[in-house]
C-alpha cells in the first residue's frame, strides 16, 4: 500500500534488496490500473449489525477514552522470540517519518522458506506503556500478535520491459508495529490476529474499560475483523464521511466464519493516489473519513482484530480478493495467548534493522480519533478536605478522590477538583468552544483556582477564569488553546478552594439526615461547541457551631479559671467567650454582664476571635450604666457561628459591703459573676467565677464587720 524509504542498517544481498525495492515500486505503476468506475457511497452498511452513519450523529462522550504514544512519556518495547528476529525500521508515511518494530515470521531464500517463527503465535508483540488515563488508572496497551497466515511475494519486471508486473514469492516476511502511533505493516497477502490488552501501568492487571478504536486507511481488499467475542462488547460501530451529502463511505460488512469484518470491496475500489512526493497511498489515505469506522465499546478489557489484506490497486487487487476470500486459513486463525509474555520474554537490545519494503505493503492505523465529533464526556467532581480525598493534581481522579466529607467546622477551607477528558480529535472537529462552569453556594467564598493537564502541568494560561456576582465559576478555553493540538488528548483539573462565607447563616443548608449539621451540594457541567454534559454531584456536611458561653477569670485575660485571688483595687480580668449558632436565624445578640456592687467595672472590649481577636466593640452598642457591661450588635445577622470575647476590666473595692459574701465554712469572701449571652431573646447564663480579695481571714478582721468597735 504505502512506498516507504528508509536506512539500511541490516546487510541485504543484493538480489533481496532489489526484490523488496521493486515490491514498492510495482504497486505504484507496475500493475494495469483498473478502469472500473469508484463508487463513492457503499449502501450494504445499511445493514450492519450496530452499524451507524456518522451523518448527523456524535460519538457519545463516554467513549472518549484516549490512548496515544506520547513522545517523552510513552515507552514502546518489543517482546518474544529473540533480539535476531526483531529489527528496526524507519518509514515516510503519508508525508511523515514513522520508525517501525519489525517482527520476522519466516526465514527463507529464492523464493522457499527454510524455517518460521510459528511456534511465537502468542508471544510475541509491543508493549505500550502508559498511553492515556482512565477513571484513576494509568493504563498501559499490550499488542499480542496471536496468529499470522502470510503469503509474500515482490513485484518484479520479468520482460525487460520496465513493468513490475509479476509476482515473485518472497520467503522473508515481517510484520511491523508502530513506535510513534498504534498502526501496523504487513507484507505481500495474507491475514494476522492480534490483541490489545488494557493493563493498569502500576499493577499490571486489566482494567475494564469504555472507549472507541477508531480504523483508519482501509483501501480495497483490506479487510478488518472484530472477534465475537470483542464484538459482544462493541456498542456502536459508526462509520462514513460526515462531510458529504449522505454520509458516503467505501467500506462495506461481511461475515466470515463467524466473525463480523468490514473492508472495502476491490471490484469496487481499486483506483490508486498518490502523496505530494509521488509515493502510492493505495486507495485512499488516513484523513479520508469513507475508508475508516469507529468501534465504541464498553466493560472491555481486551480487543481483538483479524486484518486480511491483499493488493491494493488495480486489476490484481480484484483477483487476490477472489483469492483471499476462497482461502479458508486467512478466516479460520485460531489464536494464541501468553498473558506473561511481555514479562518472560522481553527484548531490550535490536541491533538488526530493515528496509521498509520488507514490509511496506499493507497499512493499518488504530487509533482513537473517531470520524465523527464527540458529545463531551462526563465530567468528575469530587471535593477533599485537610483529612478527606486528595488536592495533589496526580492524584485527583484515583482511588484517593471522594465525592464526600465532613469538615471540622464551618472555618475550615475545603477544595473542590472537576475532571474532564478531551479526547483526541480530527483537525475537522476541533471545538469552536469549551467551557467548564459551576454553579458555587452563595455561601461560598472561591478562590484559588487552577487547572491542570495530564502530565500535570499548570496550563491555567490556556483559559480564561471568573467567578460572577451570582457565585458562578466559569473555566472558558481560550480561543489560541482552541486551535492547539496540544489542547486535545487531555485530561483537564480544575482545582479550587472554598470556605463558608463569614457570619452567614447556615439554617436553610440543614441536612435532613443530620439535624446538626449543614449540607452544601455541587456538580458542574461541561459546553463545548458540541454540546453539554453535567457531572455528579459532591456532598459536604458541616458541624452546625452551637450555641456555647464560658466565663473565666484572671490577672491578665489569658486564663482560664474560674476563681483567682485579688489585691483590693488591683485590676483582673473577666473574659466571657460566646459562640453564636449558624443553624438558626439571628435577629439579635446582646453580650451582659452585671457586676455586683462590691467591684468597680473599668474597662469593656469585645474581639472577633475568627479574625485573629479583631477588636469589634464598635460593631455594637455598648453601655456600661449600673456596674452593667451591655453589648448589642448592630448587625446580629452577621455574626452567625461566630466566636466572640467580651474582655471586662474589674477590682475588687475595699468595702465592709464585701462580708455578705463571706463564706462560713470557710470564711473567705468569694464575690460571684456570670454572664448572660442573649440570642433572639433567649438568655443563655454562663458558668458563675469568683474572686477572693486577698487578706487574713475575715473572722479575724472585726473592723469590717463592727467598725464601731476600732
Amino acid at each position: 500500500m504505502k512506498a516507504l524509504k528508509s536506512k539500511l542498517k541490516k546487510e541485504l544481498s543484493a538480489k533481496k534488496l532489489g526484490a523488496f525495492l521493486m515490491a514498492s515500486t510495482a504497486v505504484i505503476v507496475g500493475i494495469n490500473v483498473s478502469s472500473r468506475s469508484v463508487y463513492a457511497d457503499n449502501a450494504e452498511m445499511v445493514n450492519l449489525s450496530k452499524g451507524i452513519n456518522a451523518k448527523g450523529n456524535k460519538v457519545p462522550g463516554q467513549y472518549g477514552f484516549a490512548a496515544k504514544v506520547t513522545k517523552g512519556i510513552t515507552q514502546v518495547k518489543p517482546f518474544g522470540a529473540t533480539e535476531n528476529d526483531w529489527a528496526t525500521s524507519s518509514s515516510h508515511t503519508e508525508n511523515d517519518t514513522k520508525h517501525w518494530y519489525a517482527f520476522q515470521t519466516s526465514y527463507g531464500e529464492d523464493g522457499r522458506v527454510l524455517s518460521t517463527n510459528d511456534k511465537w503465535k502468542g508471544k510475541v508483540g509491543v508493549y505500550y506503556s502508559n498511553v492515556g488515563t482512565y477513571e484513576g488508572h494509568t493504563i498501559d496497551i499490550k499488542l499480542t500478535v496471536m496468529d499470522w497466515q502470510i503469503k509474500n511475494y515482490v513485484w518484479s519486471d520479468t520482460t525487460g520491459e520496465g513493468n513490475a508486473d509479476t509476482k515473485i514469492p518472497e520467503a522473508t516476511a515481517y510484520i511491523a508495529f508502530g513506535k510513534d502511533d498504534f498502526e501496523i505493516f504487513t507484507p505481500g497477502m495474507g491475514a494476522v490476529k492480534y490483541r490489545l490488552d488494557y493493563l493498569d501501568h502500576d499493577t499490571h492487571k486489566p482494567v475494564k474499560m469504555t472507549g472507541a478504536w477508531t480504523f483508519d486507511d482501509i483501501d480495497g481488499n483490506q479487510w478488518v475483523g472484530i472477534e465475537p467475542t470483542t464484538m459482544s462488547n462493541v456498542d456502536q460501530l459508526i462509520y462514513g464521511d460526515r462531510d458529504t451529502d449522505n454520509g458516503n463511505t467505501w467500506l462495506s460488512p461481511k461475515k466470515m466464519n463467524g466473525t463480523q469484518y468490514i473492508y472495502s470491496d476491490a471490484k469496487q475500489h481499486n483506483k490508486g493516489v498518490t502523496d505530494s512526493a509521488g509515493h502510492n497511498e493505495g486507495t485512499l489515505t488516513s484523513a479520508d473519513k469513507k475508508g475508516s469506522f469507529t468501534a465504541a465499546y464498553s466493560n472491555a478489557s481486551s480487543f481483538v482484530i483479524n486484518w486480511v489484506y491483499g493488493q491494493n490497486t488495480g486489476s490484481a487487487a480484484i483477483d487476490e480478493q477472489k483469492e483471499l476470500e476462497n482461502t479458508s486459513k486467512y478466516w479460520n486463525m485460531i489464536g494464541q495467548y501468553d498473558p506473561d509474555a511481555d514479562k518472560e520474554y522481553p527484548i531490550s537490545n535490536i541491533v538488526n534493522s530493515v528496509y521498509a519494503t520488507a514490509f511496506n505493503h499493507a497499512y493499518l492505523k488504530y487509533g482513537t480519533k473517531a470520524i465523527a465529533p464527540d458529545k463531551p464526556d462526563t465530567p468528575k467532581k469530587y471535593v477533599s478536605d485537610s483529612n478527606e480525598g486528595t488536592n495533589v493534581p496526580s492524584e485527583i481522579g484515583t482511588d484517593k478522590s471522594v465525592n464526600h466529607d465532613i469538615l471540622k467546622d464551618r472555618y475550615e477551607t475545603y477544595h473542590y477538583q472537576i475532571t474532564h477528558n478531551v479526547p483526541d480529535v480530527r483537525k475537522e472537529f476541533k471545538y469552536d468552544s469549551y467551557m467548564i462552569t459551576d454553579q458555587l453556594d452563595k455561601d461560598l467564598d472561591i478562590s484559588n483556582v487552577h487547572i491542570y493537564n495530564r502530565a500535570n502541568q499548570d496550563v491555567t494560561y490556556m483559559f480564561t477564569v471568573n467567578v460572577d456576582d451570582g457565585n458562578k465559576l466559569s473555566v472558558v478555553a481560550k480561543n489560541d488553546s482552541l486551535t492547539s493540538e496540544d489542547f486535545y488528548l487531555q485530561q483537564y483539573k480544575i482545582t479550587f478552594d472554598g470556605t463558608v462565607k463569614t457570619g452567614v447563616s447556615l439554617a436553610d443548608h440543614q441536612d435532613p439526615k443530620h439535624n446538626d449539621q449543614a449540607v452544601i451540594y455541587n456538580d458542574a457541567k461541561v459546553t463545548t461547541s458540541n454540546g453539554t454534559s453535567d457531572s455528579n454531584k459532591t456532598t459536604t456536611n458541616i458541624p452546625f457551631t452551637q450555641t456555647s458561653q464560658t466565663k473565666a477569670v484572671s490577672t491578665d485575660g489569658n486564663g482560664k479559671g474560674d476563681s483567682i485571688q485579688v489585691d483590693y483595687n488591683a485590676p483582673y480580668k473577666y473574659t466571657v467567650d460566646v459562640a453564636a449558632p449558624d443553624g438558626e436565624d439571628i435577629k439579635t445578640l446582646e453580650l451582659k454582664d452585671t457586676l455586683e456592687d462590691v467591684l468597680d467595672l473599668k474597662e469593656v472590649k469585645v474581639y472577633d476571635l475568627d479574625d485573629n481577636n479583631k477588636d469589634v466593640t464598635s460593631a455594637g452598642k455598648l453601655t456600661t450604666d449600673n456596674n452593667t457591661a451591655d453589648w448589642v450588635a448592630n448587625e446580629p445577622q452577621k455574626w452567625h457561628g461566630k466566636h466572640l470575647r467580651m474582655l471586662i476590666t474589674a477590682s475588687v473595692k475595699n468595702t465592709s459591703d464585701l462580708m455578705k459574701y463571706l463564706d462560713k465554712n470557710s470564711g473567705v469572701i468569694r464575690v460571684p459573676n456570670k454572664a448572660i449571652w442573649i440570642i433572639n431573646g433567649k438568655d443563655h447564663p454562663t458558668n458563675t467565677v469568683y474572686v477572693e480579695p486577698k487578706g487574713p481571714q475575715a473572722s479575724v478582721q472585726k473592723w469590717i464587720e463592727q467598725p464601731d468597735a476600732k
